[in-house]
């Protein structure tokens, strides 16, 4: 379960998609559960520090959505991007009329000794209610070059976010990118790792590192290095998602045998604290309409008993369409993954992909729609609702959350 786009039934929780779509629970309600636009909300503005006010693609690249509040990133500033906490006063609340409101800059942590500016700062956002991480992938260390750092904040009830610590990349390897990706599922950090270079090799195979959150504490690094080719970077970790002991590894540059670079997701376990992660497979786009990007999003969740994995493929060309997108959705069971839903984009290069699982929903994210920048679907699992077929996704969603 991303928090990014989580789907909390929290009145005043907010569901975000990159920087493409936004829309409050108190506008959906009174909406079918089907699609929402951007423009609504949190507009795609930044004012930084010194006043000015910038509009730029790249805000909301990274986000963490929570119970009562948004933490997003903005566009670079001399390198850093900002990062902010933003808040929508609740409804009855006199000020509300003015919307969504800077609550909180999240200010980089100072550099721990040999590490460079915290370049990057904001690439990727985790967290929960109480921890909030900031991958800096492209922070130098000792000499080297975009080895990366996550920069690691805490919070007690609602109040501010407070540093805490800045956890360095445990393999320094130059052009590693630690930090190009996180997910957080309130016990595990993942860390992906996509330039980790495969032992005596040359080439990136990519990695992750996780970390156990007990109380108050951070636990030791366990590094895992991606299966090495004799001459490919597979760059394994440009999204990571976690759910228990299970991870998954994304890598947008994957081949499949006869078909050409796809994309993949690596699905391994984490055995223990002191055992190796063990890879379980290697998922692969099934056919060629699937196969270009595949994994560029990845979300893993178990709140309905069934681990389930959701793979974006937003140049996925489905229907006869070009460059509409598709999200496939996964189940283990008993140790297999099999496919249960595909959904695909509705329009020529509408590029769905971007996704978020939460218990009986889902969301999708597609990075254009015609005359919009953006859109977000939702869609509910049949068997939730007293249907007689397990696992199927309808859309449009019924109109409310209580059907």
């Amino acid at each position: 379960m991303r928090y990014s786009i989580d789907l909390q039934r929290q009145i005043l929780s907010s569901v975000i998609v990159a920087s493409l779509a936004t829309v409050s629970n108190a506008q959906y309600l009174g909406l079918p559960l089907a699609e929402s636009r951007v423009g609504r909300d949190l507009a795609p503005t930044w004012a930084p520090l010194d006043g000015t006010v910038h509009a730029d693609a790249s805000f909301g690249d990274a986000l963490l959505n929570l119970a009562d509040a948004v933490i997003a990133s903005g566009p670079p500033a001399s390198g850093v991007t900002n990062v902010a906490v933003w808040k929508l006063p609740a409804l009855n609340d006199p000020i509300a009329a003015y919307g969504w409101h800077k609550a909180q800059d999240i200010v980089p942590i100072d550099a721990p000794r040999g590490a460079g500016l915290p370049l990057g700062f904001g690439s990727s956002i985790a967290g929960d209610a109480n921890w909030l991480f900031v991958g800096a992938p492209q922070t130098g260390l000792n000499g080297n070059a975009r080895v990366g750092a996550v920069h690691v904040y805490r919070r007690e009830g609602t109040g501010p976010w407070v540093p805490v610590t800045v956890l360095v990349n445990p393999i320094p390897e130059h052009h590693a990118d630690y930090g190009a990706a996180l997910d957080f599922d309130g016990a595990t950090l993942v860390v992906g790792v996509p330039g980790r270079i495969a032992p005596g090799t040359d080439e990136m195979s990519g990695g992750a590192d996780s970390y156990q959150i007990n109380g108050l504490t951070i636990g030791p690094a366990i590094s895992f290095t991606g299966p090495p080719h004799s001459y490919l970077d597979f760059r394994f970790g440009c999204q990571v998602a976690v759910e228990g002991n299970t991870i998954a590894l994304a890598s947008a540059l994957l081949p499949t045998e006869g078909v050409g670079i796809t994309g993949g997701v690596l699905i391994a376990t984490i055995a223990g604290p002191r055992e190796p992660v063990v890879v379980e497979t290697t998922l692969l786009p099934p056919d060629l309409q699937l196969a270009t990007e595949f994994g560029l999003d990845i979300d893993l969740d178990a709140s309905t008993g069934t681990l389930q994995l959701a793979i974006g493929a937003p140049l996925a060309n489905l229907g006869g369409l070009q460059d509409n997108g598709a999200v496939r959705v996964y189940e283990r069971v008993r140790g297999v993954w099999t496919v249960v839903a595909t959904i695909a984009g509705t329009s020529h290069g509408a590029r769905l992909g971007q996704v978020a699982l939460d218990h009986d929903l889902i969301s999708v994210g597609s990075i254009v729609s015609a005359g919009f920048d953006g859109e977000v679907s939702l869609y509910r699992m049949e068997s939730q609702r007293g249907g007689s077929l397990p696992n199927c996704w309808l859309a449009p969603c019924p109109p409310t959350l209580g059907s």
